[in-house]
């Protein structure tokens, strides 16, 4: 516990008092009174002397230290003020009061540019997603048309094989009329339309029977072929819009 000025003073008095003869008052007792006592006063005030010293020590270190983080503040601060401001004129140097406002702003100009940056991103990523997606689309369109080609290709050939075919039974056709024809003209001249010619008879409704099939088949054909003319009309408009 420190002791103030006054009472230090006064203990000390007492003992000068005393130790020039001007007085013989008692400055030490027994038992010992730490309050008023002179010599424990001024022991007290030794030692607390003795630990301020070490304090004062202590204290210019710690500002010492202090003066070295300061200065190694400023030169950053000011390295940092020129980055923001630009290298300062000659024998100048940049006032620090404004440096919160100015790294503010350029936080601000740095999110914007990421942000910027990242909106760049991700319409790169979409522009390439919709390339994907039109490239996949026309493949799929080029198979597509691959096949309708194919399908036209086919209805072509199998027209052609329906109208060879069609073109034989005419040629059929054009052999039972001519069979018929010959039957006729001998029955005819024979004049027989009894019993006593069945087999002539039997030819006939067997030539006009097959003549009926004949004409069938051509029918039946030549309606295929116009289904296959009308596919292959609807895959060459599908060809040439592909």
């Amino acid at each position: 516990m420190s002791t103030d000025e006054k009472t230090l003073r006064e203990a000390l008095e007492r003992i000068h008092r005393v130790a020039s003869g001007v007085s013989d008052e008692a400055y030490m007792s027994i038992p010992a009174d730490p309050k008023r006592d002179a010599d424990l006063l001024l022991s007290a005030a030794i030692d607390e002397l003795v630990a301020l010293r070490e304090r004062v020590k202590e204290l210019e270190a710690e500002a010492s230290g202090s003066d070295r983080l300061i200065g190694r503040q400023g030169s950053l601060l000011t390295a940092a003020v020129n980055v923001l401001r630009g290298a300062p004129p000659e024998d100048t140097l940049w006032s620090h009061h404004d440096v919160a406002d100015l790294a503010r702003q350029w936080v601000d100009r740095t999110h914007l540019s990421e942000f910027e940056t990242a909106s760049w991103k991700a319409r790169a990523e979409l522009k390439t997603i919709q390339r994907d997606r039109l490239r996949e689309e026309l493949t799929k369109a080029r198979e597509s048309l691959k096949e309708l080609r194919r399908a036209h290709e086919d209805a072509l050939a199998e027209r052609d094989v329906l109208r060879e075919r069609v073109e034989e039974l005419g040629h059929e056709l054009s052999g039972i009329d001519a069979g018929l024809k010959v039957l006729n003209e001998t029955l005819d001249a024979a004049g027989a339309r009894d019993a006593t010619h069945q087999a002539p008879h039997s030819a006939v409704v067997r030539l006009i029977r097959e003549r009926d099939e004949v004409v069938a088949e051509v029918e039946r054909l030549r309606a295929r072929v116009e289904e296959l003319e009308g596919e292959n009309a609807d895959l060459v408009g599908a060809v040439n819009r592909g």
